[in-house]
């Protein structure tokens, strides 16, 4: 299994994430060949100490490596120029990993 999360930083328009992931990314991940589970952030992403530098976070499970590259192939190569210049411009932290569920 691969986990992937995408992490927007709280420095970006909120409406602007929240039009992106909406428009594009989450109809995207939903009919993606071997996704498991999508989850996105609701309200406030919290963080020990302090304000979190993240307003929202997407964290999607994958069959497979391959799974999640398809996407990412998708998200490149389809749709139009404006959603790749959004994603481009609030260029969340994407960090992806093998996982084994233990629950």
């Amino acid at each position: 299994m691969l986990d992937v999360l995408l992490l927007f930083s709280s420095e970006h328009d909120p409406t602007e994430v929240d039009r992106l992931l909406a428009q594009r990314l989450i109809p995207e991940f939903a009919r993606a060949v071997g996704i498991r589970s999508l989850h996105v952030s609701d309200g406030t992403v919290m963080s020990r100490g302090g304000a979190s530098p993240y307003s929202r976070v997407v964290e999607a499970s994958f069959d497979s490596l391959a799974d999640w590259m398809a996407i990412v192939d998708a998200l490149n190569s389809m749709g139009q120029p404006a959603d790749q210049e959004t994603f481009a411009r609030l260029a969340p932290l994407v960090v992806f990993f093998e996982a084994t569920q233990h629950i």
